[in-house]
């Protein structure tokens, strides 16, 4: 099944791939300094180039929930599911962030 970010983040195994990773941050306890410096060292200039910029981080998905809101009004369900895929939020903290961050449900 396509879906529509797919297509511009590069193909449906990225954004399986992507899927998989928001699964692992959800599932709790990790060593997140270990896990930067290894990135890091993989890759420093992707590393540099988003920790440069965390508000480049926290847009892209608040712009896809808003958008996703705004899209299919009364559906405050499917708004919280994907704040919680995208953000990683428990269900009380997604449900919180829609309220207060989408219009059609403020």
């Amino acid at each position: 099944m396509k879906n529509k970010y797919s297509m511009i983040s590069g193909g449906e195994d990225h954004f399986q791939n992507y899927k998989e990773v928001i699964e692992i941050i959800s599932k709790g306890d990790l060593d997140w300094k270990k896990i930067c410096i290894e990135l890091a060292k993989e890759r420093p200039d992707i590393f540099i180039q988003y920790v440069s910029k965390p508000e480049k981080l926290k847009k892209e998905w608040e712009d896809l929930v808003k958008e996703i809101s705004r899209k299919n009004p009364g559906n405050k369900i499917l708004c919280i599911k994907k704040c919680r895929e995208y953000s990683g939020f428990d269900l009380a903290n997604a449900k919180n962030w829609v309220e207060e961050n989408c219009d059609e449900y403020k």
